[in-house]
């Protein structure tokens, strides 16, 4: 009985959750429809309700047990079930009514089914039990002469309830095979679907490790020619010389543009890059993303334009590195494809939080065929403009998912041959909202005379909002300030030059404090309307320097810093950097190099101010040298000595991989002079400032 129990439930549905559920609602089922039998049976054959209440009460007791039942359990009280209908129905079939006498074979069918849950095997037994039953029950009638129509038709009759029976199974036995086939084939595409996604994630993330190992090989060299052509250009070069070496430089910064987009769009597909919310101010995030391109703009005679509404100010909350990615995508592309006319980088309030920031162009526009795929990764408009206008067709890809990761959508409105316009808003207003500028200028009257209508426009609605009176260019020797860039008109009694950025942008001026560089920053232009109304503002800081190059930090003349770069042409740029930076440098090739030179340096007093670390080195890295550093220093007490990891991988788990190894800060390859200037003033003793 045991073997016939467990083999005639072997296969998948011996799972016990499977069974159980499948046991739980045969008898769900079963209880009541016998109970319901029995009833309708109470008038007309009283021993046949007898026998239909008997068997609800087996299944009622039986109920409650298989939920608490185990695995073999289970099985038991399903045979249980089945073998009480069999011998219900064995009684059924003495009955001499042959309405009576025929609903055994409806429940044969119920039998055969409620077998099945138990498996093939067992719906074959308990085929065989009841063939048997009914067999014994007409060979009782046939030997007792009790068959209503003789022996023969009553053989007859039997011979074919249990061919009956049998057909009964031999359905059900299809059905099951059918599913079991149904199943396995479910199965197998399962487990082929699971195989592959188990082989694209591991092809993914040999991607990601082959792009990030790209990216750190790729760097690694652009740090040598990107430094070294900076260097160059700071010498005496002939105009033919200097050119070249510029061409250099860009073709570089070029390269290096492409190969972050390359990873972003990794990032992007893998799901790993992530956007913050943090405060920041949306006015300065777009007039700098404007100031990365002004040269450019102005090297190419293209107006570029800020427009943001002057209602737009204070802290937003979003993130601002990505924005300005984004924005950069899309001013670095509306110049590619704008030969003449201007480029309009806006801001604008759409009601509640969110902000609309938009890039407009006069360029070449998009063929509206080909605007529903210009977001596809390597897309262009077409073959052509990839041929004319350079590219890898990433920008946009990158743009229109970072949009999307922060709450917005990128869309495009364009007519070829007329420019194109790109847009998308995001909720960066705080619940406080915005407020309408302060009158700073209130009771003071200005006029505008700029080449460009927008660019006009702009600064008048600028001017307005905060409280002057703008009058017409006729009257422009009447108003109190102009602000122009071009000739002043007569009688001027003040004025605001704007002029085109570069290096020596307000040299020309006779008072530097009233110039501002193209496109015109909101703070900058404020400042010269002030120091042209020779007006106090309230919380003006001191004066700032009109060009747009930073100056360089200063007091870190005299620091010793121990550089440690396996790699020959960047430690020779390193420390040429040092050199024009009035620092001394000792070098070392590699981590044990590095300890061995700290050690040495501790020994005689002599120090270093701050370490230079490169992260990845042949006989012991950055990783492991700065752990070992910080071991030594707990143990002697030494001083923490300073550690500034120099990588080419910038992804924010190798940042944290620097910090969690023990180093204080990191400086990105490929890096410039000024940067590292800045990384150094910003950790120099005290003695030194």
């Amino acid at each position: 009985m045991r073997t016939f129990l467990e083999r005639g439930t072997r296969g998948r549905d011996g799972d016990a959750g499977v069974l159980q559920r499948r046991i739980n609602g045969l008898l769900l089922v079963a209880t009541p429809v016998a109970f319901g039998v029995s009833l309708l049976n109470l008038n007309a054959e009283r021993r046949s309700a007898i026998g239909g209440l008997v068997l609800t009460a087996v299944l009622v007791v039986l109920a409650p047990l298989s939920w608490r039942a185990s695995d073999r359990g289970l099985r038991v009280v399903g045979h249980m079930a089945i073998g009480a209908a069999v011998v219900t129905m064995g009684v059924l079939t003495y009955f001499e009514d042959p309405a009576i006498r025929t609903i055994p074979f409806f429940m044969a069918l119920a039998i055969l089914a409620a077998s099945h849950i138990l498996g093939w095997r067992a719906a074959l037994g308990w085929t065989v039990v009841s063939s048997i039953l009914v067999a014994v029950v007409y060979a009782g009638d046939v030997a007792g002469a009790a068959a209503p129509y003789g022996t023969t038709e009553t053989v007859i009759t039997g011979l074919r309830r249990v061919i009956f029976l049998w057909g009964i199974f031999g359905l059900g036995a299809v059905a099951r095979a059918l599913a079991d086939k149904r199943i396995e084939e479910v199965a197998q595409q399962k487990a082929v679907i699971e195989s592959q996604a188990a082989q694209l994630e591991r092809a993914n993330q040999a991607k990601s490790v082959f792009l990030a190992n790209m990216s750190h090989e790729i760097r690694t060299p652009m740090n040598g020619v990107l430094g070294m052509a900076e260097l160059l250009l700071d010498s005496d070069l002939e105009p033919e010389q200097e050119e070249y070496a510029r061409t250099i430089q860009s073709s570089g910064r070029t390269l290096l543009t492409i190969l972050d987009d390359v990873l972003d769009v990794s990032k992007l597909e893998a799901g790993k890059l992530s956007v913050e919310a943090v405060p920041f101010d949306v006015v300065e995030v777009v007039e700098d993303v404007a100031a990365l391109f002004a040269r450019k703009a102005a090297a190419a005679m293209l107006e570029l334009v800020v427009d943001i509404d002057p209602t737009v100010a204070g802290p937003a909350v979003g993130d601002p590195t990505r924005l300005s990615q984004v924005l950069a995508n899309l001013v670095g592309n509306a110049l590619k494809f704008t030969p003449t006319g201007r480029v309009v980088l806006a801001a604008r309030p759409l009601g509640g939080a969110r902000l609309e920031l938009s890039v407009t162009d006069t360029g070449i526009g998009i063929d509206a065929a080909h605007i529903e795929r210009l977001f596809a990764p390597f897309e262009q408009a077409d073959g052509s403009t990839t041929r004319r206008f350079g590219g890898t067709g990433l920008g946009l890809t990158i743009s229109h998912q970072l949009v999307e990761l922060m709450g917005g959508e990128l869309g495009v409105e364009s007519v070829e041959g007329e420019g194109a316009r790109f847009s998308f808003s995001l909720a960066l207003v705080p619940p406080g909202g915005l407020d309408d500028p302060a009158p700073v200028f209130g009771r003071h009257t200005a006029c505008v005379r700029m080449s460009d209508a927008v660019a006009r426009d702009t600064v008048a609605a600028q001017l307005a909002a905060w409280g002057m009176d703008l009058v017409d260019e006729s009257a422009a020797g009447e108003a109190d300030v102009v602000v122009t860039d071009s000739e002043l008109p007569p009688g001027t009694q003040a004025s605001v030059r704007v002029v085109r950025p570069g290096p020596h942008a307000t040299a020309e001026i006779e008072n530097p404090a009233t110039a501002v560089v193209q496109p015109v920053r909101r703070r900058a232009l404020e400042r010269a309307v002030a120091a042209a109304l020779a007006t106090e503002l309230p919380d003006a800081p001191s004066a700032e320097v009109a060009v747009d190059e930073a100056p360089s930090p200063s007091g870190i003349a005299g620091m010793r810093v121990l550089v440690v770069e396996d790699n020959p042409v960047n430690r020779r740029l390193a420390c040429r950097y040092l050199e024009r930076l009035g620092v001394e440098s000792v070098t070392a090739e590699d981590g044990v190099q590095a300890l061995a030179a700290l050690d040495a340096a501790r020994l005689d007093a002599a120090g270093f101010d701050a370490v230079l670390m490169d992260c990845q080195m042949p006989v012991l890295d950055g990783y492991g040298a700065t752990r070992e550093l910080r071991r030594r220093e707990a143990d002697t007490g030494s001083p923490r000595a300073v550690v500034v990891a120099l990588t080419a991988n910038t992804s924010a788990g190798d940042r944290r991989a620097c910090l969690d190894a023990g180093m204080d800060d990191h400086l990105e390859k490929p890096y410039t002079q000024q940067q590292l200037a800045e990384i150094l003033a910003r950790w120099r003793p005290q003695a030194h400032v």
